[in-house]
């Protein structure tokens, strides 16, 4: 069952409200802007929020919110380490 944007909402507050957070403090971007932003693939986005890679990424009802603020973490793959965008 799909819940509407209004339920996600609340739910999103409560959890952030829960977490102590200050939702006001933060704009949040879906994993999907967070690929195009990063110019990366949606897969990858998420597996960074699922290892827990991206700072303040958040769950909720399998929708990954992660703040406008975030930085694209460094790809472990690369021996670059000045790697910024």
């Amino acid at each position: 069952k799909m819940l509407g944007t209004k339920t996600l909402f609340m739910a999103f507050c409560a959890l952030s409200e829960a977490k102590g957070m200050d939702i006001k403090m933060f704009e949040y971007m879906t994993a999907q802007e967070a690929a195009e932003k990063w110019n990366v693939s949606l897969r990858w986005v998420q597996r960074l929020c699922k290892e827990n890679r991206i700072d303040g990424a958040m769950n909720i009802n399998r929708v990954w919110l992660i703040p406008k603020v975030a930085k694209k973490p460094v790809d472990k793959r690369r021996k670059v380490t000045n790697y910024e965008e």
